[in-house]
């Protein structure tokens, strides 16, 4: 079963780092939750994660890509 949390917001770089904190702890804890706009999903993180960040600079314009990756083991609600 596939279940997906999309979360789009403009925020000032304060409300960024606060979000990124939030899932900083959650990622100490090997428990993250997410729930908004009647989407909901618990992830377990455990063991080794892939980890690749991307930045971007074209003209006016700038980007950063953060993505996390992992697998669990069956039936340990990753």
């Amino acid at each position: 079963m596939s279940e997906k949390f999309v979360y789009d917001s403009l925020q000032d770089g304060k409300s960024i780092g606060a979000l990124l904190e939030s899932l900083a702890q959650g990622f100490s804890s090997g428990h993250l939750d997410f729930e908004g706009g009647g989407q909901k999903i618990h992830l377990s993180s455990e063991g080794l994660l892939n980890v690749v960040i991307k930045a971007k600079k074209k003209g006016n314009r700038s980007k950063v890509n953060l993505s996390i990756s992992w697998q669990t083991e069956e039936g340990t609600g990753g």
